[in-house]
């Protein structure tokens, strides 16, 4: 019997950022850090990614920047399917909603 194989992958949707120029992401928060997130160089083949993370009780802040490769839908479908894949399905998120254009999320599966 032959398997089938599975993926799923979750990502940013590079292409709603790239083509809005969307510069930074909610923050994520809680009662002990505050994580702040941003891109900069939008227009050149790798961008910076930037976090800021503050841990609250120590008012201790740590920053990065590190830069990624940011990934369109349709080339990421084409090596999926030049790795076999078929049956490739896009939403925004793990809830199968429908992916839109302005999704911040990718999810593949």
């Amino acid at each position: 019997m032959k398997k089938k194989s599975f993926l799923l992958i979750q990502i940013l949707n590079y292409d709603y950022i790239l083509d809005k120029n969307i510069i930074s992401l909610p923050f994520i928060e809680n009662d002990e850090i505050i994580f702040e997130r941003s891109y900069s160089n939008l227009d050149s083949g790798l961008i910076n990614f930037n976090t800021s993370l503050t841990v609250k009780k120590e008012n201790n802040v740590i920053k990065n920047s590190i830069k990624l490769y940011p990934i369109r839908k349709k080339e990421l479908e084409s090596y999926l399917k030049k790795a076999g894949f078929k049956a490739i399905e896009y939403y925004s998120g793990f809830d199968k909603s429908k992916l839109k254009t302005d999704s911040l999320a990718l999810i593949i599966k």
